[in-house]
């Protein structure tokens, strides 16, 4: 690769060829994306000077990549420096973690996962500083990379989701279901595999049980403002639980006010568990349906959603599941969930934003009234009156998000080749060690939930420490996490924290050193806060 005079010719020569360095973190100096190049703490210092024009040369060899750059200096002299030779063993994994390993491999042999949350030049390395090679440098240099755990916010997509939608639009450019040329059938095609691949994953009966939709909360508006409107009457009562997602509680909200229903909702009990026992005082004759997450986004605890439908069905009400984040975090399968309704979204399972989908046993989509008008969504239309499609096209209203529906089948195929299960035995790994090390290791540390079902997501406070402090903290040290509430206000505030709290979650790229370095740096942060009494309450 070669660049020319000019800073814009040179970043679109990367743009174009589409060229990337891979790397292992801890080794790497120099990493080439599309458009930035983005250095180590240990190389920054001495070439971030000189990259505002250079040359850059790349040639492969049995063992690797030869990378040299070329800078040109003030006086436009060259100088050439030779950056580093990356070989196969540089590019693998230091974790030899056997069965981890395996999947970790399955993976990362069909994408590159980008764990600093796809800011290769991220500020937080600019800040820190290299103290030069001495015994520490490794573990400094390591505590200046970025690490991204906010995954339960935003599951970060893998290269081959983004190579499904790039070829979309490359390739595949065409609308659905409207054309007889052969780009409108091969669109067609990977947006109803998509759909196909949605079924299989959460075992439903047919893929005309799967409605898409922009996400998991446009899901739950349709079906409060669809089966809802139509089953939902005054005194009717819609049965919910304090641990809720916003997302969860407001359509029902509103609905209860339209139709004068009854909201109650089921607690956590002292475990931080759903409460069973809860759930069968509130169930009555009168009960319509009982709507509760598979995990919660905050406590990072499995739910036991076979009994709560058993429980639910013996009342004569259905169950909606919100499976947003398990679908890419463990087994998801309605028919041993037993549930009649199911939502998620594809930005919480590897996928993009702005596309999600409800499931619905197929005789209850039938019966259900269409939400909007328009193409698609119709058989026949006259002037005075209009037909409209089965299920799901009754609910899929004008041009859907095409590309992000592939994108969605993408990811599930990575999902899948990796297997629910050992997802499942991943993130119940990570979650118990989370919990054990950091009640052990941090003194003062409260964790919202309980140990037992656990996945890989932790949400804790330091007692009287504000979670934002806690928070910045991280983040100088690199580790990007969520703060705040988490869009479950009523749960901390029932929990007792006023304030929010700190959030952990791992995906499928983090690796055991990555949690190590988590517990290694909260418990460092608990120890400088301690110190620092004008901070703790």
């Amino acid at each position: 690769l070669t660049s020319s005079s000019s800073s814009s010719s040179w970043r679109s020569s990367f743009s174009t060829t589409r060229t990337e360095l891979l790397h292992a973190p801890k080794s790497s100096l120099l990493t080439v994306s599309p458009l930035e190049l983005s250095l180590s703490p240990r190389a920054s210092s001495r070439l971030a000077p000189l990259l505002r024009r250079c040359r850059i040369r790349m040639s492969a060899t049995k063992s690797g990549i030869n990378m040299e750059l070329e800078f040109a200096r003030r006086d436009d002299t060259a100088a050439v420096t030779n950056i580093k030779k990356i070989n196969d063993k540089n590019l693998d994994d230091d974790d030899n973690d056997g069965q981890q390993n395996s999947h970790e491999s399955s993976l990362s042999s069909t994408n590159t996962y980008n764990t600093n949350g796809g800011n290769r030049n991220n500020d937080d390395n600019k800040k820190g500083k290299n103290t030069g090679r001495n015994g520490g440098e490794e573990e400094k240099e390591e505590e200046l990379a970025s690490l991204y755990l906010d995954n339960a916010r935003w599951y970060k997509m893998p290269e081959a989701v983004l190579g499904a939608i790039d070829s979309y639009y490359s390739n595949d450019n065409a609308n659905v279901h409207r054309g007889a040329h052969w780009l409108a059938a091969k669109a067609t095609e990977g947006y109803e595999n998509a759909r196909q691949r949605i079924a299989q994953l959460v075992g439903a009966a047919d893929y005309t049980e799967i409605v898409y939709t922009r996400g998991a909360t446009e899901a739950i508006n349709l079906l409060a403002s669809t089966w809802g409107d139509q089953q939902v009457h005054e005194g009717d009562e819609i049965i919910l639980s304090t641990m809720e997602h916003h997302s969860m509680i407001l359509p029902w909200q509103r609905l209860a006010a339209r139709k004068k229903a009854v909201l109650k909702y089921v607690r956590v009990d002292e475990n931080g568990s759903y409460d069973l026992r809860h759930l069968k005082e509130l169930l009555s004759p009168r009960t319509k349906l009982v709507g509760l997450c598979h995990a919660s986004n905050v406590l990072g605890t499995l739910n036991p959603i076979e009994k709560v439908s058993q429980l639910a069905r013996e009342s004569g009400a259905l169950v909606l599941v919100d499976a947003s984040q398990t679908m890419a975090r463990a087994q998801v399968n309605v028919r041993e969930l037993g549930c009649d309704f199911l939502v998620a979204s594809g930005h919480k399972m590897m996928g993009p934003t702005g596309i999600g989908f409800l499931w619905g046993k197929y005789k209850l989509l039938d019966m259900m009234q269409p939400w909007q008008g328009g193409g698609e969504m119709i058989d026949e239309v006259f002037l005075e009156r209009s037909t409209y499609a089965p299920p799901p096209g009754r609910f899929e209203a004008g041009t859907p998000a095409i590309a992000e529906a592939i994108g969605i089948g993408a990811a599930i195929g990575i999902i899948m080749d990796i297997g629910t299960r050992n997802i499942q035995m991943r993130e119940e790994k990570i979650g118990a060690k989370l919990f054990s090390e950091l009640k052990a290791k941090v003194p003062g540390i409260e964790i919202l939930g309980g140990e037992a079902n656990r996945l890989g997501i932790v949400s804790f406070n330091l007692e009287g420490v504000p979670p934002q402090e806690v928070e910045r903290r991280l983040r100088l040290k690199g580790i990007k996490v969520g703060v705040g509430f988490h869009e479950a206000q009523p749960l901390h505030h029932k929990l007792g924290f006023d304030q929010g709290s700190v959030r952990v979650s791992f995906s499928q790229s983090n690796t055991e050193k990555d949690v190590e370095r988590l517990i290694r740096s909260v418990t460092k942060v608990a120890e400088d806060i301690r110190n620092d009494q004008t901070l703790v309450a």
